[in-house]
């Protein structure tokens, strides 16, 4: 989980390995790290108190907000389906009656429970030959790495993470937040990695 830094800790750099060879690591189970870009050694990130609380107040808010939105809206509900078009960056939520809701979304990351690795959407048209999510899904997740250059939070900024599952969520938090919207979600989308989503209020089909 996010933990804030001690004044020794942001003084020197947290080095998660000795050399650059990562084959051996596995994440400790708390913190953010991430893979150096110059020496391929992995690294804790910083985790200033600006942001720190930032996570804070808007994990609370957008998992309130998310919790109440399930409920009005019956979404999935028993017998109710998620889809999605990626092509226009829509969600579909049927509901059990078969009335449909409609939503605007942006893919924010990816994560694998095994590896406790993150990938930002971001990266993904990179770091993929093929199966790159389109353009009209990554709108929301670049100007999430543009704030957080802006302000100086490491963890939104690097490409490749290891973080544990509450922390996934937050990534997807600080996004839906960044957007001004009220949901998010996740999808397993093979046998290893799950795809999170934030989503703008759904609307009702008339």
């Amino acid at each position: 989980m996010l933990r804030r830094a001690g004044k020794r800790d942001a003084m020197r750099p947290k080095v998660a390995s000795d050399t650059p060879n990562t084959e051996t690591w596995t994440y400790p189970g708390a913190g953010i790290f991430y893979r150096c870009q110059l020496c391929g050694g992995i690294h804790e990130a910083d985790q200033p108190d600006d942001f720190l609380d930032k996570v804070a107040r808007c994990s609370a808010t957008i998992s309130a907000s998310t919790q109440d939105l399930y409920r009005a809206l019956q979404i999935p509900g028993e017998g109710g389906r998620w889809n999605i078009a990626p092509q226009e960056a829509t969600f579909v939520f049927t509901r059990p009656g078969g009335e449909k809701c409609f939503a605007d979304y942006g893919l924010i990351g990816s994560w694998n429970p095994e590896t406790c690795s993150w990938l930002w959407a971001w990266h993904m048209p990179d770091f993929f030959d093929t199966h790159r999510p389109p353009e009209t899904e990554l709108t929301l997740v670049r100007r999430l790495r543009e704030h957080g250059a802006q302000w100086g939070w490491q963890p939104l900024t690097e490409p490749l993470l290891y973080l544990g599952e509450p922390d996934s969520w937050h990534m997807a938090d600080l996004a839906a937040d960044l957007a001004g919207w009220p949901m998010v979600y996740r999808a397993k989308v093979n046998d290893s990695n799950y795809h999170y989503f934030a989503i703008s209020r759904p609307v009702v089909a008339s």
